[in-house]
């Protein structure tokens, strides 16, 4: 009756593994357990020491505190997050996942339609260009459902699915109101600027999209921080805009071009070392813009 009972308290209390101070080869009734004193140390059948009372396996093994399915930092998967059912692009299944199962699926995966396989690469690069812009969450959902509805209107047919993928991310950046350009978009894309702008304009045109033009003010956070510029300068910059907005000065000019602009006048007005340099490389525009715009600003 005792071994029964000894038995069922080792089957319910769960073992656990820590650093033991010593490795206990032979227990003998002088041997305590380390974490609650007790001498009731027993050996399972394949030879590893444990306490009866608290469980505690005493071995020479690490400390083991990890979750089901812990991984070590170095050995985790740095892409991008898991995606939504919009965003779900699948991927390449082997043979070797899982015997039949593996094959089945594999089999499965090689008769993918063409539409199907294109949707796939191009959902793809949707999240990947999404990830290199640093853009949100929803803003990235939205330009999942904008190339699936792309597809749907077949209007991949004879264009790239990388341009088609960088107007969507262009497009939803824009409805969300991020700070982003095509030049932004065309620096971690495969395809030209020209390439991305052509296939924006057609995007618009067959989806029917109606987006307001771009505020400069939404830039200034973005390039303030790239120029390293001061709050105090930043105040100035939005007050400029202010005046520029509502004159329509602004209207027909690159937002980034009149807002580094904006930018370096308000540096010159508050006494701070601004270059036209600096800040143009912070905007991603050209020195003469700077000065064209610093014009305009100047004039008005």
């Amino acid at each position: 009756m005792s071994q029964q009972i000894q038995q069922a308290t080792v089957a319910t209390t769960s073992p656990r593994t820590v650093q033991a101070p010593h490795l206990v080869d032979s227990p003998d009734s002088s041997t305590e357990c380390p974490d609650c004193g007790t001498t009731a140390i027993s050996r399972s059948s394949d030879g590893a020491s444990y306490c009866d009372d608290c469980g505690l396996v005493l071995s020479a093994a690490p400390i083991e505190r990890s979750e089901p399915g812990w991984r070590p930092y170095e050995e985790r998967r740095t892409g991008p997050a898991s995606s939504v059912s919009r965003e779900s692009v699948g991927t390449v299944v082997g043979a070797s996942y899982g015997d039949h199962d593996g094959q089945i699926l594999a089999r499965h995966n090689r008769r993918l339609t063409y539409s199907t396989r294109s949707l796939k690469d191009g959902l793809r690069e949707v999240r990947d260009l999404c990830t290199a812009c640093e853009l949100s969450d929803p803003t990235e959902e939205r330009a999942s459902y904008l190339y699936r509805q792309a597809a749907g209107d077949n209007l991949l047919q004879g264009r790239s699915r990388e341009g088609i993928a960088g107007a969507c991310v262009y497009t939803a950046a824009r409805r969300y109101g991020q700070p982003v350009t095509l030049t932004d978009v065309a620096a971690a894309s495969p395809v030209s600027e020209t390439r991305i702008s052509s296939d924006y304009r057609t995007l618009l045109q067959e989806l029917g999209l109606g987006l307001r033009p771009p505020e400069p003010a939404e830039f200034i956070p973005k390039i303030a921080t790239s120029a390293d510029v001061s709050f105090r300068v930043q105040r100035r910059a939005r007050l400029l805009l202010e005046d520029v907005t509502d004159n329509g000065t602004h209207i027909g000019q690159s937002p980034s071009g009149i807002v580094a602009a904006s930018l370096y006048a308000a540096a010159q007005m508050c006494g701070t070392s601004l270059t036209q340099a600096e800040v143009a490389e912070a905007a991603g525009v050209s020195t003469v813009t700077i000065s064209r715009q610093y014009q305009r600003i100047r004039d008005n």
